[in-house]
């Protein structure tokens, strides 16, 4: 679908069309957006297909004729050294090595983590600008909220939380040191406190806007816990731990 909206854009461009190319340009860009939602692609596969369409929007620019203005001596400045150069490069080459090793590392937690269950008690706002998200608020039992560890917000915190047989995660202390597991019913999640609420790596669930009422029936969130602690939130689930899709 995104491929009319691009085609009519080029198109617009290259006739001069002003309206029509930012007409087109606002559909391209709410088609991409769109895909943002689209769960059934890992991010990697998202990531390629977008360095893929680049490349093909930068060819398609040299093809329908896009130029640089006229040089003009008045306004001309002093082209990049050979030492700008290559670290304009480098930065670029560094910027997309990071990025890539992040989603590299988040695939791999959310393939193979470690899947537990953390119950919430979300609420449904709405954001003009985000458009339909859970505000989620993490169960801790109220005897952790009033510990000297929890009411000491400043800085990072770690909590044990025991795990049953159904990998439901129930949070026994919160901690300001980093803790280890002592049993393998156990496992450590990095928490923090946000206005009030406990939060384990996000505090919001968004999803496509006009679907709020299949979500309605989330009671836990999914968490897939990588081995260096990081967890992921990669689902809902209902008071059956069956996983809402």
């Amino acid at each position: 679908s995104l491929g009319a909206p691009v085609l009519l854009l080029f198109a617009a461009a290259a006739t001069g069309n002003r309206a029509l190319a930012i007409g087109a340009f606002v559909a391209a860009l709410w088609i991409v957006g769109s895909f943002y939602y689209w769960l059934g692609w890992p991010l990697t596969a998202k990531a390629a297909l977008m360095l893929v369409a680049g490349v093909v929007l930068a060819v398609l620019c040299v093809a329908t004729g896009f130029r640089r203005p006229d040089f003009d001596a008045g306004t001309a400045v002093a082209a990049p050294t050979a030492l700008a150069r290559g670290l304009i490069v480098i930065s670029a080459v560094a910027v997309g090595g990071l990025a890539a090793q992040s989603i590299t590392t988040n695939e791999a937690i959310i393939s193979s983590g470690r899947q537990i269950f953390l119950a919430l008690a979300p609420v449904d706002p709405r954001s003009l600008i985000q458009g339909d998200y859970m505000q989620l608020n993490f169960a801790v039992p109220p005897q952790v909220r009033r510990s000297e560890a929890a009411r000491d917000t400043a800085g990072r915190r770690w909590a044990v939380a025991n795990l049953d047989d159904r990998h439901v995660a129930t949070i026994e202390r919160i901690s300001g040191e980093a803790l280890n597991a002592t049993a393998h019913s156990q496992i450590v999640l990095p928490m923090r406190l946000r206005q009030g609420r406990w939060i384990v790596g996000t505090d919001a669930w968004f999803f496509r806007e006009g679907t709020a009422s299949k979500w309605e029936a989330a009671r836990f969130g999914i968490f897939r816990v990588g081995s260096n602690g990081t967890a992921l939130l990669v689902g809902m689930a209902d008071k059956d731990l069956a996983e809402i899709k």
